[in-house]
């Protein structure tokens, strides 16, 4: 469990969002350290981080090349549009959903996917979607994906 120990309720929701790498192939555990903590666009420093132990539980993907995935966003951050690059094993319709931190729905949309590499262009209107970070989900019938993306005037 994350827990966010400068959590104001009354300022609004705060989030940790923690990104992990480096756990693959035949390894289960890894090792962590702290060394900064985003949060309304200010990166705080961490003095002292004693770090800790990272178990990964699910199967074993070798090289963290899962058969769905969405492989990243050019530019992240984007002020009005972005290119989204993701991987299916097979042609099919994907559906992707934006969603604030808190779960709030931007947008949903499907995209006609081809096996392997595929690339589908983003544009989010200032109306739509205020700067701060969101989550990209992507479903298809091999499995689902998250990607985390900042939308910065």
């Amino acid at each position: 469990m994350l827990t966010c120990p400068f959590s104001r309720p009354a300022i609004g929701d705060t989030v940790c969002f923690l990104t992990l790498e480096g756990i693959g192939g035949p390894e289960r555990i890894g090792q962590i350290t702290i060394v900064s903590i985003a949060a309304s666009d200010i990166d705080f420093p961490v003095n002292r981080s004693a770090g800790g132990v990272v178990s990964r539980t699910g199967p074993i993907i070798g090289g963290q090349r899962g058969e769905v995935a969405i492989t990243g966003n050019y530019p992240n951050p984007f002020a009005e549009r972005t290119r989204i690059v993701f991987r299916v094993p097979i042609a099919e319709p994907v559906r992707m959903t934006l969603r604030t931190i808190q779960g709030r729905l931007i947008r949903a949309w499907s995209v006609d996917a081809v096996a392997g590499e595929n690339s589908y262009e983003l544009t989010i209107l200032p109306a739509e979607a205020a700067s701060g970070m969101y989550i990209l989900e992507l479903r298809s019938l091999a499995g689902t994906a998250y990607h985390s993306v900042r939308i910065q005037p």
